[in-house]
């Protein structure tokens, strides 16, 4: 899961909590491969990248 656009800012007081409650109902946990949480490298602009992706397809 890769948090972005306004979410990306707000950095651990977001991501946190959102990991936990991931890691509490993540029905993958006994697998190597378990969900992960991130934040974006693009940050604002993926939304707008996301648009603009979207129009093109």
């Amino acid at each position: 899961m890769v948090l972005g656009g306004g979410l990306s800012a707000s950095g651990d007081i977001m991501l946190s909590p959102l990991k936990e409650l991931v890691d509490k109902f993540d029905y993958a946990r006994s697998l190597k491969n378990r969900c992960k949480v991130l934040i974006s490298k693009i940050g604002n602009y993926a939304g707008v990248l996301g648009a603009a992706f979207l129009h093109e397809v």
